[in-house]
């Protein structure tokens, strides 16, 4: 429990004490026979404090006085014994005011500020509040006095009565607690019984409150209002009697029997209790002087200074408590950010040595502490340092753990504690660096680095200034260590995981990073890491890596035998991201063959990615990548879909390769000899038509691929859209027709055909004319009469119908040119038949078409022929205009004569002088700009 106060024994008393009062260094103390003895403090508040008895003494009566109380304002000490009450100067306790007699008890206003004020209870029934005047002669003709100004009625002699700003509060034996407006009169009746064990009422005014005593409780109560105070209530001992209380800064102090009990107002809270050889009679409050009697002895309490109240806080772990003091102590000073961070530093070595490792980390981390104090205690992943009594972890623990009382379980608990330490040192290092090595902290440090120390650490290093290069390295090289370790146990692996979302593993792995600039002591890492065997080949190769020696590193990776799919794959992006940083593509080909067989997706990366720097050529990648194939597709396919698509080489070669893989890939699902395009069972719908959309996309969308060399693959195949795409391409129309052709017989319409005449032009309709009628005309040939099923015959006609209504429907498409067509009509065809497709049919149209062109195109020309000689009449008129230039003509621009100086005329007429001219196309007066009316 914290010690807030500390006893000094002030006197001996050899006479019995009956009232007790402090005010301005001096000590009043009343007695049995009707005496006040005044004292003198010296040296108060250090060890030395004393008193010294005035030879002054106030006497009042022979009977013992129940209450002193000082009126510091006016220097004056009230006093009551048996219902008399005197005033009496502070200085020399001569009487200076006497008031009338049958006083059961009396209040000053306790409230700063309020001096001059006092009240009390006569006959038990009247309430008489007195007011300083210093207008009056009192006694002794010295000036002023207290008057008489208001008189209240009460029920009846109140037991306890104070006095706070404008309200009297009073406590009835065995009944209840009021408060009287000392201004208006108004009475509140307040709902606090007085207790089961206590019947005696008490009162106690704190700051705007009043406190009153209910069994063994001190409730706080409003004294505007008489309700609850916004405040905790105070409990003390149970079965003790309150003796009295007394108020000093933020604590209550209240003596019962034997016992002196200190509580903090805002909390409520006990925070000190000391126990007393006699009985506690009073206790004096006032002047931030706290003073209690006993029968025999008086005592000071002096206030333990805020900085050891502090410490002592800060070793019993109570931080936020030691916090507010250290606010209190700083209040009203500027820049208190050094005292807070050593506050905190202070704080989290407490802890610390309390085992609360965790919490200590998050106010380490705060601060500008000293990593080698950490470190020192985990001499087998740090440097060896020089100091006092180093302490290990395992010693600390040991020593935290000393009183524990779960002895069968101890092995466990020193275990878990020293897995928080290191989770804690873990936190706190890799907070130091970032403060070390990031802004603003980084700029700011300059060769030599320092820190903070505290009073509270473990080990006392010595003081030595250190590089800010050693340091990082120093913490580094802990750091890998540790995270090592850790993650080779198992159990504490998965611990750390779920502390952090990151395994060790990652952590270190984020250390090898190029941003995070990893400082190690190379020979000692390597020698740690080589004792941990094969468990830690994993971050030997991150080492070595990260100390330049990348084919070492890749050797690990290569060799590594681990079964576990998740920790091989992990192995080969580690692998990929070392090899995008060679530049030997030696390397890069050997050490890339393992990821490639067992991860392609992820072996290609190291060719695809913008982050390489080996720079091989494309054609050797190519070659290299020929033997590595994956289930679903090739790499050489990929690395040729990222050239084409992602890099857009626009390489010949590789886009005609790419095109071909896509062509092999559909050939592995429908042969090449296939005659319809149909899947068997055994293909996926899906992979067929992605790769038939990829293919079709590159040959319509690139530029760069080489048709000849893809039609002779693809040629006397079912990829017939693709083939027409690239006769199109080569202009081979006619041999893209036939196909066409071909496809319309089998499929009974030919509209593919003609879309494709309608969208590539180059007279193509009249070329499928042609075809049709050669197609007919081939059929007619074969006719046979006697063949029953007339399939020749059927055939010309089929072909004759398609001729005919190819003319019906482009009748007036100029590919189909009356003359033409003529030309290729054979001469045995009719002009007209019975059928609505005949021939006269498409010449009515074709040539009713051609007339109204010929007659569209006369108007235009005669419509041209008169727009004509319309602008050469106007040019005619333009070339009559004329300027007449007089001795009175004046320059439209500047108003004087053209006289004989140079001159310009504008075609809007305008007369301006040469040097009044701009542009030669603008007319200065208008601003018409007349090149742009051309």
């Amino acid at each position: 429990m914290a010690q807030l106060y500390t006893t000094h024994h002030l006197l001996n008393i050899d006479y019995r004490l009956t009232a007790l009062e402090a005010a301005r260094n001096k000590v009043f103390i009343g007695d049995t026979k009707g005496q006040i003895f005044m004292y003198n403090i010296l040296n108060p508040g250090t060890q030395n404090e004393t008193l010294i008895q005035s030879p002054s003494m106030g006497r009042l009566g022979k009977s013992k006085f129940e209450k002193i109380k000082a009126d510091k304002e006016r220097s004056v000490i009230f006093a009551i014994s048996e219902g008399l009450l005197a005033a009496f100067d502070m200085n020399d306790l001569e009487e200076v005011q006497s008031f009338n007699k049958n006083n059961n008890c009396f209040s000053i206003n306790e409230a700063p500020g309020y001096g001059g004020e006092m009240c009390v209870v006569q006959n038990k029934k009247k309430l008489q509040i007195y007011k300083w005047n210093s207008v009056k002669t009192g006694v002794r003709s010295k000036q002023g006095g207290f008057f008489l100004e208001k008189e209240y009625a009460v029920p009846e002699a109140p037991a306890a009565m104070v006095w706070n700003k404008d309200y009297i509060c009073l406590g009835f034996i065995k009944k209840n607690y009021m408060i009287i407006n000392s201004e208006s009169g108004a009475v509140i009746n307040m709902d606090v019984n007085t207790g089961p064990t206590n019947s005696i009422p008490y009162v106690k005014a704190v700051f705007d409150d009043f406190y009153c005593l209910w069994g063994n409780i001190l409730l706080p109560m409003e004294g505007a209002t008489g309700n609850n105070a916004m405040r905790n209530p105070i409990s003390f001992s149970e079965n003790k009697h309150l003796a009295c209380a007394g108020v000093n800064d933020q604590y209550m102090i209240i003596a019962t029997e034997n016992t002196l009990e200190i509580y903090g107002v805002s909390e409520g809270t006990l925070l000190q209790r000391e126990d007393t050889p006699q009985q506690i009679l009073f206790i004096a409050d006032s002047d931030n002087q706290l003073m209690y009697s006993t029968t025999g002895n008086l005592y000071v309490l002096h206030q333990v200074p805020l900085s050891d109240q502090i410490n002592r806080l800060l070793l019993e772990c109570k931080i936020q408590d030691a916090r507010k003091l250290l606010g209190k102590m700083l209040e009203g000073e500027v820049n208190t950010e050094s005292q807070y961070e050593q506050f905190n530093l202070d704080a989290a070595w407490c802890l610390f040595k309390q085992l609360k490792f965790l919490s200590s980390a998050e106010s380490f981390v705060l601060t500008n502490f000293d990593p080698r104090e950490i470190m020192c205690m985990f001499p087998e992943y740090s440097a060896k340092y020089q100091g006092e009594r180093i302490k290990n972890i395992s010693q600390i623990i040991q020593d935290g753990m000393s009183g524990s009382r779960e002895s069968e379980n101890i092995a466990n608990l020193i275990k878990e504690r020293h897995f928080q330490a290191k989770i804690a040192v873990v936190t706190m290092l890799a907070q130091k660096r970032k403060t070390i090595c990031e802004p603003p902290k980084a700029g700011k440090i300059i060769g030599i680095y320092t820190f903070l120390k505290s009073s509270f650490s473990i080990n006392k290093l010595s003081s030595d200034s250190i590089s800010r290069e050693e340091i990082i390295e120093h913490v580094d090289t802990f750091l890998l260590k540790l995270l090592v370790d850790i993650s080779l146990v198992e159990a504490d692996n998965k611990k750390f995981t779920d502390k952090f979302a990151k395994a060790p593993y990652k952590l270190l792995s984020e250390m090898f990073e190029p941003g995070y600039k990893v400082s190690l002591n190379f020979q000692d890492c390597e020698a740690f890491l080589k004792s941990k065997g094969d468990k830690a080949r994993i971050p030997l190769a991150m080492f070595y890596e990260s100390s330049g020696r990348k084919e070492d590193a890749l050797k690990i990776f290569k060799d590594q035998t681990s079964i576990d799919v998740k920790m091989r794959e992990d192995f080969a992006k580690q692998t990929v991201r070392i090899l995008l940083r060679v530049t030997d593509k030696q390397i890069v080909f050997k050490y890339s063959e393992w990821v490639l067989t067992s991860f392609p997706e992820i072996g290609l990366e190291i060719f695809t990615s913008p982050e390489e720097q080996h720079h091989i050529s494309y054609d050797l990648i190519l070659d290299f990548l020929n033997k590595y194939n994956s289930d679903q597709s090739s790499l050489v396919e990929q690395y040729l879909r990222w050239l084409v698509e992602k890099k857009q080489v626009d390489t010949e070669r590789f886009h005609t390769k790419l095109a071909l893989c896509y062509i092999s890939k559909l050939f592995s699902m429908i042969p090449k000899e296939s005659k319809e395009e149909a899947l068997p069972p055994s293909a996926q719908q899906s992979t067929f038509m992605k790769y038939q959309k990829d293919l079709m996309s590159i040959l319509k969308d690139s530029k760069y691929y080489h048709a000849k060399t893809i039609l002779e693959e693809i040629d006397n195949s079912w990829m017939t859209k693709a083939q027409v795409l690239l006769l199109g391409r080569e202009k081979k129309h006619t041999e893209a027709l036939s196909i066409l052709v071909l496809d319309g017989i089998i499929k009974g319409k030919f509209t593919k055909a003609e879309k494709y005449c309608t969208r590539n032009g180059d007279n193509l309709l009249s070329k499928l004319l042609k075809i049709y009628i050669d197609k007919s005309l081939e059929y007619e040939k074969k006719i046979i009469p006697s063949d029953p099923n007339k399939e020749n015959q059927n055939q010309a006609q089929k072909f004759k119908k398609c001729a005919f209504e190819l003319l019906k429907r482009y009748s007036t498409h100029p590919d189909l040119d009356p003359t033409s067509v003529m030309e290729i009509i054979p001469d045995n065809w009719s002009l007209s038949s019975a059928s609505e497709n005949s021939l006269q049919l498409y010449l009515h149209v074709a040539l009713s078409h051609s007339l109204h062109k010929s007659r569209v195109a006369k108007i235009i020309r005669h419509l041209s022929d008169m727009e004509l000689i319309q602008t050469e009449c106007e040019w005619t008129d333009r070339r009559k205009a004329f300027v007449r230039i007089t001795n009175e003509k004046l320059c439209d621009m500047c108003k004087k004569k053209i006289g004989d100086r140079p001159f310009g005329v504008y075609p809007n007429g305008k007369v301006v002088h040469q040097k009044c001219m701009g542009s030669p196309n603008v007319c200065p007066v208008t601003n018409v700009n007349f090149e742009s009316l051309v």
